[in-house]
């Protein structure tokens, strides 16, 4: 058996015929390792904020140093408006901050949870159908880190790696004790830029507030501003192989990890269907996924509101004080 036959192919596309069969294939994916983004329209491409406000800038517009004028800009305004705010150097934390605040950035939300992606999808009303993402975080990372550590981030630092380099010579280390964590995540994510890869670079922000805990919230990071996710659902056009990060602790090789051979194994898609929308709120609404929980406070309680008037269904308590539901 040859390995293009180990492996069945994933779908890549899903098109279901119901709610309830959309719901079979979230709680199928809820299963594996993936992370979600919805999207209210099923046409709209994976492409970042950053990349569609610069294509209405002149083609000769310096779209490194723009984005890196609006980092400083969003960073000297913040200071002070906020209690506190990242350390200068942290990339990921600005990069998290300002994409939690509505300013352009080459970041995509995701979300771990298949129902919260859901929600977004369905958040405001449209005449379009809509569209679930579901990509595969571990195969984005191996573009950058090879094989992954066969454990967590070694909290207590005790554990030893040993890493040989090309020409053979072994130093061991003890990367819990000798590095940050948060450290290391902003030099991945910077080499990603320096490569220019076009290869989606999930990440876990490390100062997550009530909003971002409830969403579940993990983002992408394109190294090309104008790099599409989308390009991963065809093999022909997978970006090509990243440089990988130099340095590091990482343990065993990929002939160790599954094979990456068709393109459902990165990316699938999802049509949510316009006419599903209030059905699919509805059965949000009973597993506690609302506006007002995602957005914890009044601003998540206004939107709450206005979901609850677009419904058209009376609430439990005017049910139970006489009024016939609707």
């Amino acid at each position: 058996m040859g390995p293009d036959e180990a492996i069945d192919a994933p779908p890549t596309f899903i098109d279901p015929n119901s709610w309830n069969e959309a719901t079979g294939w979230l709680l199928q994916l809820s299963g594996t390792t993936r992370i979600y983004r919805g999207q209210r329209d099923y046409s709209w491409t994976l492409k970042n904020r950053l990349a569609r406000d610069l294509q209405r800038l002149p083609e000769n517009t310096n779209k490194f140093a723009l984005e890196n004028s609006v980092i400083g800009f969003f960073m000297d305004q913040a200071a002070g408006l906020l209690p506190s705010v990242p350390d200068e150097h942290d990339l990921q934390g600005w990069l998290s901050l300002m994409q939690h605040y509505g300013a352009p950035t080459r970041l995509l939300d995701w979300s771990a949870s298949p129902f919260v992606a859901v929600y977004f999808a369905y958040e405001q009303a449209s005449d379009s159908d809509a569209a679930l993402y579901a990509l595969d975080p571990y195969f984005c990372r191996r573009q950058f880190v090879g094989s992954l550590l066969p454990m967590p981030w070694d909290h207590t630092g005790t554990m030893a790696h040993s890493n040989t380099d090309k020409d053979g010579n072994t130093v061991v280390t003890y990367p819990a004790r000798e590095q940050y964590r948060r450290n290391r995540e902003n030099e991945l994510l910077r080499w990603a830029i320096l490569q220019r890869s076009r290869w989606p670079l999930p990440t876990i922000p490390f100062d997550q507030d009530a909003r971002m805990s409830a969403q579940q919230t993990i983002f992408t990071l394109i190294g090309d501003i104008d790099g599409v996710v989308d390009e991963l659902f065809d093999k022909e056009t997978w970006p090509a192989p990243v440089e990988r990060m130099p340095g590091g602790f990482i343990a065993g090789t990929d002939s160790t990890a599954w094979p990456l051979i068709w393109p459902g194994q990165l990316l699938t898609k999802i049509r949510l269907r316009q006419e599903w929308r209030a059905t699919a709120l509805q059965t949000l609404t009973k597993m506690g996924i609302t506006a007002a929980s995602l957005f914890p406070g009044l601003d998540g309680l206004g939107r709450a509101a206005t979901g609850h008037l677009e419904s058209g269904r009376l609430g439990l308590r005017d049910v139970l004080t006489g009024l016939s539901p609707m």
